[in-house]
């Protein structure tokens, strides 16, 4: 008698599918002999059977290299109340996996203007939309709807072995004004973070925020220790290069912060979901170029 094939692993492409199926037996046969001693199976069976009760569909979210021999996939349900990140090596081999319940926003505040993101090249998103899966910020209010923005190119942000700020593609970049407004705050002289270090007690470091009237003020944080070309008071034009992409505050690596919020205080005011000129809405994973009036 010829005996039926059981399978026991799955592309990783399938595991929405394969998960959504219940077939947890063969996703536990591929997590990392790590995980498995962190999770028992009853546990993550129990765990992943009550995560799928009123789920109809996932799909599949973003897709972004971690590095260059493990790979992040979010999958979203068709609800947007659900999302499962996964981190996976080269081999199929699950290293990570999160279950996250969807905090769900009744009054999405948006910007009355559009704006242009702050580059004037190729740049990646390596934080943002709106969720805290695809964006870290988003459980904090005032952060909610902000972007980190790299540079990312052969599935990495940085050149050698990344030990120094210059082996990084994003640092000492261009960094431009996303609209028209007059600049109301400016923070420079804080030196660069070396890789493995950061200024918790400056969380953004050098930064310029700029008044777009209607309540609108933009945050651009981390600049280069004296890259910063402009003052308060200046006014500036939409695409005015401002300053160089920097490691200073709360930064592990050269990077961006982009935030639209309704006041001028960068603690105190609320993030607002940023409407950008060509309709385009981004999130972690994206390549986002210039946008011009």
């Amino acid at each position: 008698m010829k005996q039926k094939h059981i399978k026991t692993k799955f592309q990783i492409e399938e595991f929405a599918e394969v998960f959504l199926a219940g077939e947890f037996a063969i996703i536990y046969h591929q997590l990392s002999e790590e995980f498995q001693l962190e999770v028992p199976f009853t546990d993550f069976l129990h765990m992943s059977e009550e995560f799928n009760e009123g789920v109809e569909k996932y799909s599949l979210e973003t897709l972004l290299s971690i590095s260059s021999s493990v790979q992040q996939y979010i999958w979203i349900d068709s609800k947007e109340r659900k999302g499962i990140s996964l981190f996976v090596e080269e081999n199929g081999t699950i290293v990570g996996l999160e279950l996250q319940l969807i905090e769900q926003q009744a009054n999405i505040c948006k910007t009355s203007r559009t704006y242009r993101m702050p580059i004037n090249q190729e740049w990646f998103v390596l934080w943002g939309g709106t969720n805290a899966l695809l964006n870290y910020h988003y459980l904090i209010i005032s952060q909610r709807y902000a972007y980190d923005l790299v540079i990312h190119r052969d599935e990495s942000t940085y050149k050698e072995y990344g030990d120094e700020l210059e082996d990084y593609y994003a640092f000492n970049q261009k960094v431009v004004a996303p609209a028209e407004g007059k600049v109301v705050s400016v923070v420079d002289g804080l030196k660069d973070n070396p890789i493995g270090d950061v200024d918790t007690e400056h969380p953004a470091g050098n930064y310029v925020i700029i008044d777009h009237g209607n309540s609108e003020y933009s945050l651009l944080a981390h600049f280069k220790q004296g890259s910063i070309l402009v003052k308060e008071g200046d006014l500036v034009y939409e695409g005015k290069w401002i300053g160089s992409c920097g490691n200073s505050g709360n930064s592990t690596e050269p990077h961006i912060h982009f935030q639209v919020m309704n006041g001028h205080n960068l603690f105190t005011s609320e993030s607002l979901q940023i409407q950008f000129k060509n309709g385009m809405e981004p999130i972690r994973g994206d390549y986002v170029i210039p946008t011009f009036s």
